[in-house]
């Protein structure tokens, strides 16, 4: 499956699939993604905290599944790794995104052997995972 590369007026979602977050975070880069020509969605967690995650383990994969179900959003970048998401890889719907494909930035997911192979999985998701996301050039 091929997915399109990303274009003016397509959406990206951040997301916080792991640890908790603050505006200075992401604001910065959600900015320049708008001045880019991006429209900007945030997951439904994003604000939340559990301890050091973002959200109850309930709220983080609400949210992730959510955004993978969403037709509008083109790609999401994680704001935060972090062990949190070996917590609920298995639990995301994977398969979601072979109907609704994008490009997942994903920081920290790989850290374990119960990720990669959650990644490896044939799902309709092209993956860069790695250095933070304000490193990425758009």
């Amino acid at each position: 499956m091929k997915i399109p590369f990303l274009k003016t007026g397509d959406t990206i979602a951040l997301a916080a699939p792991s640890r908790k977050v603050v505006p200075l975070d992401f604001e910065p880069f959600e900015k320049s993604l708008i001045e880019k020509g991006f429209n900007v969605v945030r997951a439904g967690n994003l604000n939340l905290a559990d301890n050091q995650f973002a959200g109850t383990d309930a709220e983080r994969i609400s949210a992730m599944n959510d955004l993978f179900e969403n037709p509008e959003i083109k790609a999401i970048i994680a704001v935060r790794g972090g062990y949190g998401a070996a917590r609920i890889v298995d639990q995301l719907k994977w398969n979601t995104l072979k109907a609704n494909p994008k490009w997942l930035r994903l920081q920290r997911f790989y850290s374990t052997a119960k990720s990669s192979v959650c990644l490896q999985r044939p799902s309709g998701a092209a993956f860069r995972y790695g250095s933070p996301f304000w490193s990425i050039r758009i």
